[in-house]
């Protein structure tokens, strides 16, 4: 096996699977809106949710969040896409991009 990073191998290793929805548009309906579709993707993850009254600091903001989730780089998240785990859909709210891995901050989504 090759690993890119330390984190890529502990995430190979140890990481929880995990569904990554990739948002793509499509073409156009009849009221110019584009359609949204989604990709499923499994990917190799560590995910928190939270439990309670729990918050983010990043730098000077304060930010509340459903779950946090550290993966790979190579997998190019982007905001918008979403993350299902255990029958739960999240959808990537902030990124932050680490030298070696990448954290995201999810908000649940309601069906």
């Amino acid at each position: 096996m090759t690993f890119t990073t330390k984190f890529d191998q502990i995430l190979t290793l140890h990481g929880l699977n995990i569904t990554l929805r990739k948002r793509t548009e499509g073409e156009r309906d009849e009221r110019g809106h584009p359609t949204i579709t989604y990709i499923e993707i499994p990917i190799k993850a560590f995910i928190h949710e939270n439990t309670g009254n729990e918050q983010l600091i990043l730098g000077q903001t304060i930010k509340n969040y459903d779950a946090f989730l550290l993966t790979s780089q190579k997998y190019k998240i982007k905001e918008d896409d979403e993350i299902r785990w255990h029958d739960k859909t999240y959808k990537i709210s902030d990124i932050v991009e680490n030298i070696s891995h990448i954290e995201c901050h999810l908000k649940k989504v309601e069906a």
